[in-house]
């Protein structure tokens, strides 16, 4: 193998093969014939370039078992990700055993070496290219899919910056309880906070449950307090039901807090639109919250009759002139 690569034994990639057939486990140096030896070889030589999920799928020539080379980035290698991909390749390949071995060294990848016994007389077909992609679906996290989420939204530059400046900073609770989409979302509003003073807000349905409305604040350096956010959220129709406050730690020392409340409308048998109330409300809470508009029952109607904070001030006007009158 180490001749038909055509690599000087003394580089480093001529160095970098001899340790991958150094590593691989001796059942299959023994077997494997030297053409499959190559090809596996030169395939995981490949893969020090870019840590990417591969499998390798052999058949015992006398059709006993099978031989499944699995290699996924370092990291990502945990009980869970093994116990999966065994279950995965039980499932696919009818087996009635399954043997495993790991190899986690200094490199880059992990690998996982699992001999496959189908059940007698079980007549199996193999699509390895469907086998890789739903091992690399396994082996995929939270993280993973943000950011090929963002990467789609804005391109591959902005993208992965979104998702190494903000993206990495969320929390594990905020992952735990939140779908990438949301995600995603919020880390766009994220990015746009430009100083201290700015603040953002998100009014929409909880994903899947057109019942469940939620409210999220975002804000650098620190939350709003609940004794100015309550009083606001319930002049504007809304009853707040529970908060859960997360923070982000930027690289630079910067902090931004996320606090996302679950909330309802106050007005019984009315269903809020988020998608129709959403700007009138984010602007009349925000110049709210900034003392430019008064807090009080009349700010009820930006939800309740979908009017601006422009059209709440006049008629707040009409109604302190006849008072006066």
């Amino acid at each position: 193998v180490m001749r038909d690569s055509g690599l000087k034994p003394a580089g480093h990639s001529g160095k970098a093969l001899r340790h991958i057939l150094e590593t691989l486990p001796r059942d299959e140096m023994l077997q494997a014939a030297t053409g499959e030896l190559f090809d596996t070889a030169m395939a995981v030589l490949a893969l020090q370039e870019r840590a990417r999920t591969r499998l390798f799928l052999r058949r015992d020539v006398y059709g006993r078992f099978y031989s499944c080379l699995v290699f996924l980035p370092r990291d990502r290698f945990t009980q869970t990700v093994r116990e999966g991909v065994e279950a995965l390749l039980r499932e696919a390949l009818c087996g009635e055993r399954v043997d495993s071995t790991a190899h986690v060294g200094d490199e880059v990848l992990a690998r996982l070496h699992l001999t496959v016994r189908p059940k007698a007389g079980a007549h199996v077909e193999v699509d390895v290219a469907q086998l890789e992609a739903r091992i690399a679906q396994i082996v995929r996290n939270w993280y993973d899919e943000l950011r090929d989420l963002l990467v789609a939204r804005h391109g591959e530059e902005r993208g992965l910056k979104l998702a190494a400046k903000y993206g990495k900073a969320l929390p594990a609770g905020y992952i735990e309880a939140s779908s990438t989409e949301v995600a995603a979302a919020d880390v766009e509003t994220c990015a746009s906070l430009r100083s201290q003073d700015d603040l953002r807000l998100a009014l929409y349905h909880a994903p899947g449950d057109d019942t469940r409305l939620r409210l999220k604040l975002f804000r650098f350096g620190a939350p709003i307090a609940l004794s100015e956010a309550l009083p606001m959220m319930e002049n504007m129709g809304l009853r707040v039901l529970s908060e859960h406050p997360y923070e982000m730690a930027l690289t630079g020392g910067a902090r931004i807090f996320i606090q996302d409340f679950e909330v309802q409308s106050q007005a019984a048998g009315v269903a809020v639109d988020p998608a129709a109330v959403r700007e009138a409300f984010q602007a009349a809470f925000e110049r709210t919250w900034r003392g430019e508009v008064e807090s009080d029952g009349f700010n009820r109607l930006i939800l309740s009759a979908q009017m601006d904070w422009r059209q709440v001030a006049m008629l707040r006007g009409y109604c302190k002139y006849l008072l006066q009158t």
